[in-house]
């Protein structure tokens, strides 16, 4: 049997979001939508511009707003498997021998293909919460619906991994955000009590959650399956992770004054001469990935926010508005005013 190593979760969330989208309104209409954002399918696929995780989530917002394709997620999620989204490691998480392991190995890829929807698991009183860790350099309501798209997939695999998981198993759903218009979808989806306005984002299962059986589950396969995932992994972060290192390092020093290469080199305990090297063995220099997450949280700000040009250019490290405009023009073609009425 063949099967994929590798298939980021950012390209299989955008197309999952595309499918849904077409199957319900009709190429033409996702075509328009992704126009409205300033996208274009066929450049978000290649991995033109923004990332494909957010633009699903841009994608799946705007549809939301202009369509009334309220819960969105819920459809997104009937896409999901597994297997054909994780690829090797779908199937080291289909062959876990317990819902533990199988969170485990979910951790590890996100960890590496979906850093900005990372979570834990805590023990408390109450059960087992798979908790989310806060990404607020997302604005809303795009880090909404993307952390809808990451709940209903975790959930569909669930189901499909554990069949009778929902029996009891799952207690809770608690939600960071207000409650939306279609706010009762949520109990219909998970079938258990949905709080609002929390202050973490997570499912909380029965206390002995992790250690159900996963009926798939084979230890000879998980460990060969596990060990293939491991040498992906780390391989992934030896050829590319310098790369994931200096954006996530970049995406911390919003509002803190903007790094600069030296000061992104001290971070990771390198020189900044290592640094410069490495990063020119895979075609990359400190300014271009700097101006891409600047431009890329830019464009994000202005569109999706009520943030004046002077406080973006502040959390963007510009010492001036006038720096931040003429950056802004020269990256997009368009000034912040244009960007904001093509959004409205």
């Amino acid at each position: 049997m063949m099967i994929k190593e590798f298939q980021a979760g950012d390209d299989v969330e955008f197309h999952r979001v595309v499918q849904t989208i077409d199957d319900m309104c009709g190429a033409d209409t996702t075509n328009a939508l992704l126009q409205e954002l300033g996208l274009q399918r066929t450049s978000v696929e290649a991995g033109a511009g923004v990332s494909q995780k957010f633009a699903a989530a841009r994608l799946g917002s705007l549809g939301q707003q202009k369509l009334a394709l309220e819960g969105i997620a819920f459809e997104v999620s009937q896409h999901c498997s597994a297997t054909a989204d994780l690829g090797i490691y779908g199937y080291a998480m289909l062959s876990a021998g317990t819902m533990g392991g199988m969170l485990a190995v979910g951790m590890d890829f996100n960890r590496l293909h979906a850093p900005t929807t990372a979570y834990q698991i805590v023990q408390r009183p109450d059960g087992v919460a798979l908790q989310f860790l806060p990404n607020r350099n997302c604005p809303e309501p795009v880090r909404q619906i993307q952390l809808e798209l990451v709940i209903a997939a975790i959930w569909q695999y669930m189901l499909q991994l554990r069949a009778e998981v929902a029996t009891g198993e799952l207690l809770a759903v608690n939600l960071d955000f207000p409650a939306p218009s279609y706010s009762h979808l949520f109990e219909g989806f998970f079938q258990v009590p949905v709080r609002f306005d929390q202050p973490w984002t997570e499912m909380v299962f029965q206390q002995d959650f992790l250690a159900l059986p996963i009926s798939t589950g084979s230890e000879a396969a998980h460990q060969i399956m596990t060990e293939q995932s491991k040498r992906l992994y780390q391989r992934v972060k030896r050829n590319e992770g310098i790369v994931d290192a200096v954006r996530q390092e970049l995406l911390r020093g919003v509002g803190e004054g903007w790094p600069d290469l030296e000061q992104i080199a001290e971070q990771l305990a390198l020189s900044g001469r290592t640094l410069r090297r490495r990063l020119n063995e895979h075609g990359h220099s400190y300014k271009q990935l700097s101006n891409e997450v600047r431009m890329s949280l830019a464009r994000e700000y202005v569109e999706f926010t009520g943030l004046s040009n002077e406080e973006i250019s502040t959390l963007l490290g510009y010492t001036e508005s006038p720096a931040f405009y003429r950056a802004y023009r020269n990256w997009h073609g368009v000034s912040p005013g244009q960007s904001r009425q093509v959004s409205s």
